[in-house]
């Protein structure tokens, strides 16, 4: 008898056996052991079974032999539950992708099991699960959409993470140090994981393990599973519907989260230090004032936490929130240094996770409130559309520019090698410093702030090479998420009499300048194609401009060739002109002012600088050119 389903075949003892165990008949597993089968980066395949007490067997001839000498034959086969792993490692020794199937009487018996196969790639964020159903049939469960699941109050009991932290340990090596430990998202306890841990080792490396329990023998898959927890992700529909949502409302988000309510995102009003939270409610969305802040609604042990970390520790809670169904919360705190964190407390008041999350709705709100003098009022980013930009706008483009510029050569030398006698080289440390100039004109106190204390650091020999290089990276992410909300156009009430040609080309062009703000955070984020595409609208704005000045047409969609030689004809003797439009030409890629299927950040970031000059020639001869 065949299934095709499991793609093995059922001998009739098997098959009764396991429908003496669907009826209840069959006894519970008595003995659970684990199956490894590992095809490493070179193609080599070793197999492991890791028995009851720690003892190891390297191949199925021993492993029959065990059963044999427990008299663990026939029927009684089926009193062990074996947990067979097959795993497939890249370069760097990590899981590439991984299945998980639980057998009754061996590898080659009958799946069994709510979880009776599991599959998953890289960092396992999404799992394929099936079980098992009472006529043997193998059913797919439909994914969950909680990516915390409910974890109840002893989950972490002590002897639990000795044993989590043992096993890890002998799996890596025993010299090695556990940094981080943490609760398993939903899918990665579908796997059976019970505890993602990331050591490092005596080498320097740092490793992550998700470690599991089938029955009372553990068992640990290396790969790369992130040190915090994954942030939730909105069901395709609900995301398509909150975008819409925002983009109607003139929102700026935030951050999402999976709250004892459901999902919802927290967005800011534009230029108010008002926040909203966005929910499904049912048919439509439900938009809300939120107010951030201390919780009352959690255990005394929790509210201990809070004070002691305002009274002994120095920080301010700005916000916290019950994550999902479970018993934990998390809690948004700062620092002096203005860094802020976010915490997840368990019922116990134990902390279990720290990770930074600068960019919270609250932490950024706390900032503004914290950086602005008296005398410098909040900028009002719900301005009437007849307001016109400051005339600073193109000097904090290129302000921006320059200071993208300086972190990709600042990054460029991620993930060297260094030794711990080196010193923090002068060249890393000017870069550093070259940015405060472009980042105090953008008006990103924080991320200056941050520059000033790392290179402080670095100056009075308080941080090694080692950390220095590990500082400096996480500091290049966040400034390339600042610089993303980082707002390029200002606001003023009118034009001013006399204002430079810049404002009154500005305020003609307005949707052109905030096109280059798009773009600018594009950039930021790494978004190489989508820079490019709000490029070209910004030359389309600046075409529109020319042939408005000289009463001809500029098809956008000719050949470069052609275009070069229609605005030549227009504009005359314009050699500025020609020579920026020439530039933006060189560095397109595109056979026309249409982009590329693909760009690098080098690329992009050529693109909008050369397109940058292009709009600075129009706003500062423009006028008088045309007269």
């Amino acid at each position: 008898m065949t299934q095709s389903d499991t793609g093995m075949t059922w001998t009739a003892q098997r098959v009764t056996g396991w429908q003496a165990e669907a009826r209840g008949i069959a006894s519970a597993p008595a003995c659970f052991v684990v199956l490894q089968t590992t095809v490493g980066p070179d193609s080599v395949t070793s197999v492991q079974y890791e028995l009851p007490g720690g003892k190891r067997l390297q191949d199925d001839a021993a492993f029959e032999q065990w059963l044999l000498d427990r008299s663990m034959t026939g029927a009684g086969r089926l009193s062990v539950s074996v947990l067979a792993i097959r795993e497939q490692l890249d370069s760097n020794g990590l899981v590439r992708e991984c299945v998980l199937e639980r057998h009754r009487g061996g590898v080659s018996g009958p799946l069994h099991g709510e979880s009776a196969r599991a599959a998953f790639t890289g960092q396992a964020m999404a799992v394929t699960c099936f079980k098992v159903a009472r006529d043997g049939r193998i059913i797919e469960m439909p994914p969950m959409l909680d990516p915390f699941p409910p974890h109840k109050r002893g989950d972490l009991e002590e002897d639990g993470l000795v044993g989590d932290d043992r096993a890890a340990l002998r799996a890596v090596g025993p010299d090695s140090i556990i940094l981080t430990r943490r609760m398993p998202t939903s899918a990665e306890e579908r796997l059976g994981l019970n505890a993602i841990i990331h050591l490092r080792r005596p080498d320097g490396a740092e490793i992550g393990c998700g470690v599991g329990w089938h029955g009372t023998t553990a068992f640990v898959l290396m790969a790369p599973f992130p040190r915090q927890l994954i942030r939730p992700i909105l069901p395709e529909t609900l995301e398509t519907t909150i975008a819409a949502a925002l983009k109607e409302r003139c929102l700026v988000r935030h951050e999402t989260r999976f709250d004892e309510h459901g999902f919802c995102v927290i967005a800011r009003r534009r230029g108010r230090q008002a926040l909203v939270t966005i929910r499904s409610g049912g048919h439509d969305l439900v938009v809300e004032p939120y107010l951030p802040g201390r919780m009352t609604a959690c255990t005394a042990d929790q509210c201990r936490w809070m004070v002691y970390v305002e009274t002994h520790e120095a920080r301010t809670i700005l916000d916290s929130w019950r994550i999902g169904g479970s018993d934990d919360i998390a809690v948004l705190t700062v620092d002096p240094d203005q860094q802020a964190w976010r915490h997840v407390i368990d019922a116990d008041g134990i902390q279990s996770e720290l990770n930074a999350d600068n960019n919270a709705a609250a932490a950024v709100l706390h900032r503004e409130r914290m950086n602005r003098s008296d005398d410098d009022p909040a900028t009002d980013r719900d301005a009437p559309a007849n307001q016109v930009l400051l005339p600073t706008t193109l000097g904090r483009l290129r302000a921006f520019l320059k200071a993208a510029e300086l972190l990709r050569q600042a990054g460029m030398t991620q993930g060297q090698t260094v030794s711990a006698s080196q010193l923090v080289p002068r060249a890393a440390l000017h870069r550093l410093r070259d940015l405060l100039e472009p980042l105090n004109l953008l008006e990103a106190r924080f991320a200056a702030g941050a520059v000033v204390h790392l290179v402080r650091q670095a100056d009075t020999g308080e941080i090694s090479l080692h950390a220095f290089i590990s500082a400096r990276d996480e500091l290049i992410t966040r400034l390339r998420e600042e610089l993303a909300l980082t707002r390029i156009a200002g606001a003023l009430p009118g034009v001013p009499p006399g204002a430079p040609s810049d404002v009154q080309f500005e305020t003609r062009f307005l949707p052109a300048v905030y096109a280059m703000e798009e773009a600018a955070h594009c950039l930021a984020m790494r978004r190489a194609r989508t820079t490019v595409m709000h490029a070209m609208m910004v030359m389309r704005f600046g075409l529109t401009a020319i042939e408005q000045r000289f009463h001809t047409a500029l098809p956008g969609d000719v050949p470069w060739a052609r275009l070069m030689t229609l605005v030549r004809n227009a504009v005359g003797e314009w050699p500025e002109l020609i020579n920026a439009l020439r530039r933006v030409r060189r560095v397109w890629r595109g056979t026309r002012l249409a982009p590329a299927d693909t760009y690098t950040d080098e690329e992009a970031w050529a693109v909008l600088d050369a397109v940058a000059s292009f709009i600075e020639v129009l706003a500062r001869d423009g006028e008088s050119a045309a007269a």
